[in-house]
This record gives structure tokens, sequence and C-alpha cells, in this order.
């Protein structure tokens, strides 16, 4: 097997020394590239992609993760001024898995562990800081685990007592949170979130609760005495159910007329939430004794022949004097009737249920040059979309104006200029591959050229060979001697200039 190597060895070295100087450089360049470009796919096909494992850590943070993935033998990278970590595409799921089971990150929150290594002399003051430090630790980490909060800072601060009832002041407390990205914190999450604070601690009222984002968003609405409609978290969320919806009717009919992102439409609703109950009686009167009857009193009077009937009483049991003189006889009779009816009452209760809309205003505006007589339609057509009224104060306006899509656009050359970035990658990797391919095509048709040439060498060789072993079949003499010593000088000019002394034999074969 060495033998072979080394007859390789010297085969290549021997076809190598042949070779014109240009085509040595030639075959030269086209390894070094061919070196290097398969080198650079290996590198990126077996590159480790590094990912987040987390992001904007506190320093304590930073240290103990580093610390555990030492210790799991991870590889690892740090970003973004050290406080991101940066991990394995690979390995992040499973990392992140074993960080929440060593309760890592913290956040720099503490919860009621504090008390687990509390110290002998520890005061009454400190024990108090560290309670009301640990129930705040504890509230962010609970406010942590709702969906689309990555992050929640709670402060208390504690009541204050006194021994006067109208100086004591109860606590309050303070929520910081992080949203995750595109995530908004609906008016009942607020809410949930101020319940959740209110109720873990003591003496904290639900008004006292403020809740803030990072970018300094006030989400929760504080208590307003001269306007209290939004005391109650699900009065906003139902204007703004009211808007969005609103909004998005008008935008499904612009978008059938105008077309997409050709229009701006902004929709503000004054919602009425007070709760009104009203109560009316409406009397009429009876029309032609057609009412009920309530109650009926008849009186009947009758006399005869001077004596005259009434009611029983006092005074028809007195006894009575004939007097003198005769009279005539004579008869009286009186009726008196009255009826009472019911009054015709009819009694209406209302009840105003909250949410009425009191104003509305919408704006629209068009991101062209419109005609009069278009935008007077598009007019029509809103106006009739959201019930439009004057009397109530209603305001419509419709504009056109060119719109400003310098954002959109730069968006759209950023992703322009990644793609044209991706193609000229691919043309790069193409052009390589090429470039490969056509040197090692020209490097085997040279080769393929030279062959017939060494052929004719070989076969000068091959009779010199055959010569030699027909004179070796002689006894050497002087003649033999002379023969032999031409013969090592033609070997040697074969060698040295096989081209001369092919040319050279010729010669005397054709003198012959």
């Amino acid at each position: 097997m060495a033998e072979f190597f080394a007859k390789y060895k010297e085969e290549i070295q021997n076809t190598w020394q042949k070779l014109n100087r240009n085509i040595q450089i030639l075959i030269i360049v086209l390894t070094i590239l061919m070196a290097g470009a398969f080198g650079y796919l290996i590198f990126r096909g077996t590159s480790t992609n590094y990912q987040p494992l987390f992001t904007n850590l506190s320093t304590d943070d930073t240290a103990a993760i580093v610390e555990r993935l030492d210790e799991n033998n991870v590889d690892y990278q740090l970003g973004g001024n050290g406080n991101t970590v940066l991990v394995p595409e690979s390995e992040i799921y499973r990392l992140r898995l074993d960080m929440a089971s060593a309760g890592l990150p913290d956040q720099g929150v503490v919860g009621f562990e504090i008390f687990d290594n509390s110290e002998f002399g520890t005061t009454e003051f400190e024990r108090r800081v560290n309670y009301y430090r640990a129930l705040g630790g504890e509230l962010s980490r609970s406010i942590q685990s709702i969906s689309g909060i990555e992050f929640a800072r709670v402060q208390i601060t504690p009541p204050e007592e006194s021994l006067f009832l109208d100086e004591e002041k109860s606590a309050t407390a303070s929520v910081m949170v992080k949203l995750a990205p595109g995530y908004n914190m609906s008016a009942e999450r607020v809410n949930a979130v101020q319940n959740l604070v209110a109720s873990g601690v003591q003496d904290l009222p639900l008004t006292e609760v403020t809740v803030v984002d990072t970018n300094g968003n006030l989400l929760s609405h504080p208590s307003n005495p001269n306007n209290d409609q939004w005391s109650d978290p699900q009065n906003f969320a139902m204007q703004q159910e009211f808007e969005s919806a609103l909004k998005n009717d008008l935008n499904t009919l612009l978008t059938k007329v105008l077309g997409p992102n050709n229009f701006a439409v902004q929709v503000n609703a004054n919602l009425n939430f007070d709760q009104r109950e009203s109560e009316s009686k409406i009397y009429s009167p009876v029309i032609d004794e057609s009412g009920i009857v309530r109650s009926e009193e008849i009186n009947t009077e009758t006399q005869q022949n001077g004596a005259s009937g009434g009611a029983p009483g006092t005074d028809t049991n007195i006894p009575q004097y004939q007097g003198n003189g005769t009279g005539e006889n004579s008869s009286y009779e009186k009726k008196n009737n009255i009826t009472n009816y019911e009054i015709n009452e009819r009694i209406e209760h209302h009840v105003y249920a909250p949410g009425e809309v009191q104003r509305l205003s919408v704006s629209v505006v068009v991101d062209q040059s419109t005609d009069e007589e278009t935008m007077q339609q598009i007019r029509d057509a809103v106006s009739a979309a959201i019930g439009y009224n004057e009397q109530r104060g209603d305001v419509l306006n419709i504009s056109s104006m060119a719109f400003d899509d310098s954002l959109e656009q730069a968006a759209q050359d950023a992703i322009q200029a990644r793609a044209a970035a991706e193609r000229r990658q691919m043309y790069i990797y193409g052009g390589l591959i090429l470039l490969v391919l056509l040197l090692t095509s020209a490097l085997i048709i040279y080769l393929y050229r030279k062959k017939p040439a060494a052929n004719r060498g070989s076969k000068v060789d091959v009779s010199v060979e055959e010569d030699e072993e027909e004179i070796d079949l002689f006894e050497p003499d002087a003649d033999q001697k002379k023969r032999a010593r031409v013969k090592n000088e033609l070997e040697n000019m074969i060698h040295s200039d096989p081209e001369n002394a092919a040319k050279l034999i010729r010669s005397w074969l054709v003198d012959e």
C-alpha cells in the first residue's frame, strides 16, 4: 500500500512539473476558491444560532442565570450591555423551564421567603418594612402570571394610624406593568389588577390603587366626584366597544368605495351612563257616562194629602197635630240621583338604561383629490351609517388631503433592501459555484488536449526500453558500450526534452 501511494505521489509530482506555470497558478487559485466556498458553506451550516433567553435583566438576575448555565455546561453569550442572555436556539425552551423551576429570573422581587432567614435582633420597624416588601413581591408575581404582562412591580404605602379617626390615612398602592408587544390591557384587566391588590392589602381602598405601564400611560381611571361615570370600568369599556363597532362599520363601508388605505376614520362618542326612572299619571275625563260607576246615591221624596214622607229619623217620629181647617188633597214627589264614576287614570313608568348616546363626533379623511359631488355622496353615506342627528349636537367632518406614507414607504424600502441582499447573497453563491465548474471544466479540457503528446512520449520510451532489452541479450563489447553511452545520452535527452528528442529520432528515421 505504501508503494502504491509513493508511486501515485511521484506520478502527481511528475504531472505537476510538466504543466505550464499559468496552469499551475490556475489550479492553485481554483483550489483556494473551492476550499473557501465549501468552508464557508460548512461554517454557515454548522454554526450555532443564539437566541435571547431573557432580556432586560437586572445585574443580580444575570449573575444567577449565568451561574446556573455554567453549572449545566451550557454555551451562552451576553448582549445588550449585559442585561440579555443568549443561548442556542435548540435549548431555549428547556432552559426556560429549568430557570423557572429555580425561580429565575425573580426581577429583583422577594416574597415571604425573606422571613426564612430572619435575624434575632430585628426591630419592629424592620419587620414591618420587610412584611410590606414581601407582600408587594408576592402581588408582583401574581400579576406577572396574567397573560400579556411580562413584568410587574407593586409598591405599597402602609396606612398611617392616629389617635384621631379624622387624621388616619388609608393605605395606597402603585402598580407598574410591562405589557407584551402588541398587547393592550382592557378595562376589565385593569379593574382585576386593582381588585387583586386592594384585596391583598389591609385597609387599601380600590380607588387608591394606581396602575401605569412602562411607557408612562395611566391605565386606571381615578375617581372624580364631579364626574363619577368612570368609577365603573365597565362604562369605559362600553364606550370603547361602541366606538370600535361604529368605526369598524365605517371602515367596511368606505373600503368597498375607496379601497383600503385610502381613508382614515376617527369616532368619538359621548354616552350617558346615568340611570334614570320616571313615573307619570295621566287623567282623562269621562265621556258620555262611559266610565266605571264608583258609587251611586238615589234620594226619593214623596208627599200625599199634606203628609210628606221622608227618610226615617227624628222628624218623622215626632207626633203631628192636626190643625184647624181643611185642605186640599195634594201629592209631591222628588228624586235626586248622584252617580260617581271612576276617573280615567293612566300611570306610565319609564326606566332609561345607561349608555344612551348624547353626542357623536366622526371625522373621515380621504387620501385623494375628490370632487365635491363625490364628497357629498360620502357624507350622505356616512351620515346614514352613524345615525347622524343634528339636534343632538352630532358633528360630522369629511375632508380630503394627501396622506403621509413615509413610514410605510420606509418599511417597504427596508423589505425590498432585505430581499435584494438575499438575492445578492444567492447570486454570490451561484457565481462561486459557476466559477468552480468553469475552472474545473477548463482544467479537464486542457489535460485532455495534452494527453496525445504524453502518449507519444511514452511510445518513445517503450521503443527505447525494447532496444535496451535487445542490447542486453548480447555480450557487451566496445561497440555495445558505445551504443550504451549513446543510449544513455538519448534517455537523458528524452527525459529532459521529450519533444526535441522525438523530433530528432523522427529525423533519423527519415534519413535512414
